[in-house]
């Protein structure tokens, strides 16, 4: 029908231009007559008027092309929409069926972690900023390299050092989870996943903040602050890390905070497994207390502790 329409407007921009052509050449006629020899002026106008004349049967051709095509477009887009309303009488106009055609998509939603408020939601984050922040305080107070008395190895060394540190994990973990389940109200899908969670997220942490500082000395101690705050923005802790930039989205598997997390969305409100997590938090720890009893070790060879020690 399109194409139609396009034949006929050429056409009749043909037959216009033919028109004018016409005239032209009636004109060229009639004011060569009266003026003497117009032999070759008819000539010239009456091939004109050929051409103008060929023009015209064209156009004509055109147009009636243009209008068959026109008449054939109007009667296929008849033949659809009787064909659509008669589809549409042999419907059951139940209201059953009105109403699908009204509302052909329903949406089913799926809450498959059911929290009572958004403090609940956001309890698994704001506890892994305070397990940081607490390990933070802890490593900024108590020395965990230097040695009170002369040590006798490397083990006992780092044992003297970190069984301090296990006690004030275990510590922080009282207090906290009793704050959070007799404090707060906090309702849990599992319990014991819960204090689980704590207790290794206080060691990891731990763990993490002293091996920035004794193996990186100063320099860790502000790599510590850089390390919270690239964990505050890349680990998922409060949007999801698909919704955030292409750099948390690479960086977030490298976090242990992002598992900590993680392990305390099961635990409160996911349930479900934390296996892997807790696999992934323990490799963390163990390749930290690897570094610094390696530390350790070394400075009980070359003898380096000897002007660190009180006793």
């Amino acid at each position: 029908m399109v194409n139609g329409l396009n034949q006929v407007q050429t056409a009749t921009q043909k037959l216009a231009t033919g028109q004018a052509r016409l005239t032209a050449g009636m004109n060229k006629i009639s004011f060569a007559v009266p003026n003497g020899p117009v032999t070759g002026q008819l000539k010239q106008g009456l091939n004109q008027l050929g051409q103008v004349s060929a023009g015209l049967a064209a156009g004509q051709t055109v147009v009636n092309t243009g209008l068959s095509q026109l008449a054939q477009g109007g009667a296929q887009g008849a033949h659809r929409l009787l064909a659509g309303q008669q589809r549409l009488l042999a419907l059951n106009d139940s209201t059953k069926n009105i109403d699908r055609l009204a509302q052909p998509v329903q949406s089913t939603l799926t809450d498959d972690s059911a929290v009572p408020n958004n403090g609940t939601g956001m309890s698994p984050f704001a506890v892994a900023i305070g397990l940081f922040v607490g390990a933070l305080a802890m490593g900024t107070m108590f020395d965990a390299y230097t040695p009170v008395t002369r040590p006798k190895s490397a083990i006992n060394w780092w044992l003297a050092k970190f069984s301090v540190i296990g006690v004030v994990c275990g510590l922080q973990t009282g207090f906290l989870g009793i704050a959070l389940k007799m404090g707060l109200g906090l309702k849990t899908m599992s319990d014991a996943q819960l204090w689980l969670m704590l207790f290794v997220g206080s060691v990891l942490f731990l763990s993490v903040i002293y091996g920035f500082r004794l193996l990186l000395g100063n320099f860790g101690i502000w790599l510590t602050t850089v390390f919270l705050v690239l964990q505050l923005g890349s680990s998922g802790g409060i949007y999801l890390v698909q919704l955030t930039s292409n750099f948390a989205t690479v960086l977030n598997p490298f976090l242990p905070m992002t598992y900590l997390i993680d392990g305390l969305r099961h635990a409160i409100s996911l349930g479900g497994s934390i296996t892997t997590d807790l696999w992934t938090m323990t490799l963390f720890i163990v390749g930290v207390q690897l570094l610094i009893f390696g530390k350790f070790l070394l400075a009980t060879r070359q003898k380096t502790f000897e002007s660190l020690v009180t006793k």
